[in-house]
């Protein structure tokens, strides 16, 4: 009967560990839209990009900003997937206007950036 108490014990004990353990602080980012609903594909496709490389965590469409969907909230497990996914989208718009990035070249000029 003792070893039974214990092992309760030492699972609400656990369970407790679980529920209080700390979590990165999640992270709201707005990133602006060109081509409302169409545009967003493309901010997607870059985010999907750093998730897939394992350069972030998940991410999470969230609420456009307004109802011309000029831009939309993004939701990061993290600051830092956040930051980071902010900095590159931000480098990926800038060359596209000239030529389109690819994914690995938007990051080696974050990284650049961030030194």
């Amino acid at each position: 009967m003792t070893d039974l108490g214990n092992e309760q014990s030492s699972l609400r004990e656990q369970r407790t560990m679980d529920i209080a353990a700390p979590r990165a602080p999640e992270c709201m980012i707005t990133f602006a839209v060109t081509g409302g609903i169409f545009g967003v594909g493309r901010l997607a496709a870059r985010l999907d990009e750093l998730s897939e490389s394992g350069r972030i965590g998940a991410w999470h469409i969230g609420p456009w900003v307004d109802w011309r969907h000029t831009a939309i909230r993004i939701k990061f497990d993290s600051v830092e997937d956040g930051k980071l996914s902010e900095r590159v989208v931000r480098l990926a718009l800038q060359g596209a206007s000239s030529v389109a990035t690819p994914l690995g070249a938007t990051e080696a000029i974050a990284a650049q950036v961030l030194e």
